[in-house]
This record gives structure tokens, C-alpha cells and sequence, in this order.
């Protein structure tokens, strides 16, 4: 999977907007001025940070010792609800990859305002 292959993903999701808080890099993306990625895309380098559920953060950095490992550079206290993938590899598949992005893209809009979360189509049917 390929920088490009992961932007044009997240900016086909709902709301969602590339952002530049950092500088050049990372690249991340945002749903209503929340990050749920963050794209590092040098070649010495490639990796995302996503949001994820404790339990499953801890698990897929279990099975993928390495690969899959705390947030880079997130302070201790949400460390644990991050995790940035190293995605130079042939261990992960390109859909395990997109599950973490989708994953983490629930994950943010399901903290957003009540408001905002129902302008989202994944939350309107919720009563």
C-alpha cells in the first residue's frame, strides 16, 4: 500500500479533511479537527498512527511484535489507545491496514458532539 493509496482513503471518508498541524509531516487527517491518522510517508520511515481500543491495541501489538507498537511520540497517558504500524513489510495485508484506518476513524467520530456525530451517516440511524 502506497502513501498515496492511504490519502486518497482517508480523504474519501465522511468529513474528512488532510491537515498539516505538524508541519510536512505526518500528514493527518482529521473529522471535525480530531486526528484519526497520522501518515509518515519518507521510505526510511513509513508508518501510520491510529487510534485503537485498548484490549485491540494491545493485542495487535502482541501478534505483531515490531510492526505494530505504541503510538510514536504519544504521551503516556493515551499511548496505550495508539498504535503506529510500520507499513515497510509483507506481514500486514492492505486490508488490515484499512481495517485500522476505519477502525480509528469510528473510534474518533464516536467522541464527537452528539451534533456532529449524527451529521455522519454511520450515526444516523442511532437513536
Amino acid at each position: 500500500m502506497t502513501p498515496q493509496d492511504i490519502i486518497d482513503y482517508c480523504t474519501k471518508k465522511e468529513k474528512a479533511e488532510m491537515a498539516f498541524p505538524f508541519g510536512e509531516i505526518p500528514i493527518c487527517f482529521k473529522l471535525y479537527n480530531r486526528i484519526f491518522l497520522e501518515l509518515y510517508p519518507n521510505k526510511m520511515d513509513y508508518k501510520i498512527t491510529v487510534t485503537c481500543e485498548l484490549v485491540t491495541g494491545d493485542f495487535l501489538r502482541q501478534v505483531f511484535n515490531g510492526i505494530v507498537v505504541h503510538g510514536y511520540h504519544c504521551p503516556a497517558a493515551i499511548r496505550p489507545y495508539r498504535n503506529t504500524v510500520y507499513l515497510d513489510n509483507d506481514v500486514l495485508a492492505d486490508e488490515q491496514i484499512l481495517e485500522m484506518i476505519d477502525t480509528s476513524y469510528y473510534l474518533v467520530a464516536k467522541k464527537l458532539k452528539k451534533a456532529d456525530r449524527e451529521t455522519l451517516a454511520i450515526f444516523r440511524n442511532e437513536s
